[in-house]
């Protein structure tokens, strides 16, 4: 009989994000429902990875683009230079050994020509010295929020599924009465998409986290479409509709515990590379209500165990190969304690060190402490055709 063991990670009670702001748009009438807003902050979790974010604005001006005589690039040439301005930048923060990684999208200006807005995820003990240098780099402060949003990127977000919106704020520039959609740029894009980037330091150093901070813009992305988009239902239908609630993630920290953690950060040097607590971290799907849900893998070390059984016998078992995260460890002491004596001990113990020596082959299985403590262990260690490790 042969069993895989496998602890599953738990979810954390931890908070990832903090509702900072609720706020009706608009009232239920009797042709629309109600229009909540909903104003997140995601900055727990970025310090949870050791980061923090910097919004920046990249224009044809700020970057530095040679102007034309009598006339205006095209929009596929300003495109084009704004990402290579993406490039540029990144190569400059390398020389700064100051890690990083942009997520950035191409929007069009009132008079039609690209700009890029980026969010640039740095070591949060180099914010402040990083933001002060792009503001530099790019010849004023005026490019950089040290506030940055997620709507920031995501201004494309015009409808909901439920029943179409009229909110310019949020979705659409609006000046003088005149409306235009920000997302299609002739030439260049029929609807905005997150473009990611990263620099050497941020991939020799922090892989599994940008890993991570991608996969949550990624997530914060499908999200918010799913939300806030797609076509106009039957006027019948979005009558019967609850609500309808927007959301908008921000990025920076926002209660006082919050903004000590990053003032400390500010005066220690940043770490080499990423922690095992960052790689241990991930980040699950968001919840009806905004919330993120996070989950941790098991802190896995070689096993090294003392048991002792109700008598007071001991018994130590070790293997430098065996991998075991602490939960397990806590549940085989405790069924241990249980028993009458070393001998009963000992078979239990054999059974679980030549379970875990094996090869788990279903990697999807999940360990069932009620099932394995529940099992014969004296007539297993019996049926075993091989002998198990040896117990020191």
């Amino acid at each position: 009989m042969s069993f895989a063991i496998h602890a599953p990670a738990p979810v954390t009670t931890e908070k990832a994000v903090e509702v900072l702001e609720t706020k009706q748009l608009r009232e239920a009438t009797a042709s629309a429902p109600a229009v909540v807003s909903k104003k997140i902050s995601i900055a727990p979790l970025l310090r949870r990875l050791g980061f923090s974010a910097v919004g920046i604005t990249l224009t044809a001006k700020n970057t530095r683009m040679e102007q034309m005589k009598g006339g205006r690039h095209t929009n596929p040439q300003i495109a084009e230079h704004l990402a290579q301005s993406i490039r540029e930048l990144l190569t400059f923060l390398d020389s700064l050994n100051a890690a990083c990684q942009i997520c950035w999208v191409y929007e069009k200006h009132e008079n039609g020509s690209p700009h890029a807005h980026a969010i640039a995820f740095i070591p949060q003990a180099l914010k402040g010295r990083v933001s002060e240098k792009i503001a530099e780099y790019l010849g004023g402060g005026e490019a950089i929020s040290r506030t940055p949003r997620t709507a920031y990127l995501l201004k494309q977000l015009t409808h909901s599924r439920r029943v179409k919106l009229d909110l310019g704020r949020k979705t659409k520039y609006a000046e003088d009465g005149k409306r235009y959609e920000c997302a299609k740029i002739k030439g260049v894009q029929a609807e905005k998409k997150i473009r990611y980037a990263q620099n050497t330091q941020m991939t020799r150093n922090f892989k599994e986290t940008a890993q991570k901070l991608r996969e949550l813009m990624t997530k914060i992305d499908e999200y918010g479409r799913k939300h806030r988009t797609g076509k106009r239902r039957k006027a019948h239908t979005a009558l019967r509709q609850d609500a309808v609630t927007l959301f908008d993630f921000v990025l920076y920290p926002t209660s006082e515990a919050e903004n000590k953690a990053q003032a400390r950060a500010k005066t220690t040097h940043a770490r080499a590379k990423e922690t095992a607590e960052a790689k241990r971290l991930k980040i699950g799907e968001i919840g009806e209500d905004g919330q993120i849900k996070i989950a941790k893998n098991p802190k896995k070390s070689a096993l090294n165990v003392h048991l002792r059984a109700a008598n007071g016998e001991k018994l130590h078992i070790s293997g430098k190969n065996i991998s075991v995260s602490a939960e397990e460890v806590a549940v085989i002491k405790r069924k241990c304690r249980k028993m009458r004596s070393k001998k009963q001990m000992m078979k239990l113990a054999l059974v679980w060190k030549s379970q875990k020596a094996q090869k788990i082959e279903n990697e999807g299985g999940s360990y069932d402490e009620t099932f394995f403590m529940s099992l014969d262990f004296e007539s297993i260690t019996a049926a075993t055709s091989e002998p198990p490790p040896k117990i020191t």
